[in-house]
């Protein structure tokens, strides 16, 4: 079975081998990661690469490989480009997401106990469109349901100085957020605006834990042990900083809001 057919599976779709009136055909391009999964996949019918979306524009390469992928549809060339692959599915719960629109893009996720796929689907009707994070572990649904959540309470409060996502569905792993252009632009420096984000989080809900109760809660012990054991891609200099600021913490108290 392939990796495409795997992610639609995830997602809730059936796939079939046959075809009748209640199967839907789909034609998807994909991008794959450096070890061979799929990163990104969109239909071919999607005339604009909003998986681009997904993608962190710095640095160099970054720029090339933005500029190149504008380029080539801008002059339609995605068929010559891109692999693609044809699946039959059966929708499910997930029908409105994918298959009532042509205009969308997937991201996969990061492999993790934390992973989640991300659907962007663009609106015609409006300046942007939505964004769709799915839970795919027990852990990433868990933190789904935590932004549900933490919306909900932001959404009480009056006067607040900064903007939150408009929550447009919310289903069960999954919540749909309104696209905000505004979300996009990254500031690399320290701003006021920061700063008072800063002072308005200190007034929302605010909690005290002794560390020891902290490292407890989000098991911060061993997930430092767990990549100092692993160094795959953590270099060591890093693990002997954390290992280190974990140690000075030890008889602290930390506060928390949402």
């Amino acid at each position: 079975m392939s990796n495409i057919k795997n992610i639609l599976q995830n997602l809730g779709f059936n796939i079939e081998t046959t075809t009748n009136a209640d199967h839907v055909a789909l034609t998807l391009f994909y991008i794959k990661n450096p070890g061979g999964s799929i990163r990104w996949l969109w239909p071919t019918t999607s005339r604009k690469p909003h998986f681009l979306k997904f993608y962190l524009v710095q640095g160099w390469k970054a720029h090339l490989f933005f500029a190149m992928v504008k380029f080539v549809f801008a002059l339609r060339l995605q068929r010559f480009v891109f692999k693609s692959e044809q699946v039959t599915i059966t929708p499910s719960y997930n029908k409105d997401i994918i298959i009532d629109n042509n205009d969308w893009a997937l991201f996969t996720g990061t492999v993790g106990p934390n992973q989640k796929c991300i659907l962007y689907q663009a609106d015609s009707t409006a300046v942007g469109g939505s964004f769709t994070k799915i839970g795919l572990t027990p852990q990433s649904k868990a933190l789904i349901a935590h932004e549900k959540e933490t919306i909900a309470k932001l959404g009480k409060i009056k006067d607040l100085s900064f903007q939150f996502p408009v929550l447009l569905v919310s289903q069960q792993q999954s919540i749909t957020l309104l696209e905000n252009p505004a979300f996009s632009v990254r500031n690399g420096h320290w701003t006021q605006q920061h700063q008072l984000f800063v002072n308005s989080m200190q007034q929302i809900e605010q909690k005290a834990y002794s560390y020891a109760d902290f490292d407890h809660l989000h098991q911060l012990s061993q997930r430092i042990t767990s990549l100092k054991n692993s160094r795959k891609k953590v270099p060591s200099g890093i693990i002997k900083k954390l290992h280190y600021l974990h140690q000075s913490l030890s008889s602290t108290t930390v506060e928390t809001h949402l």
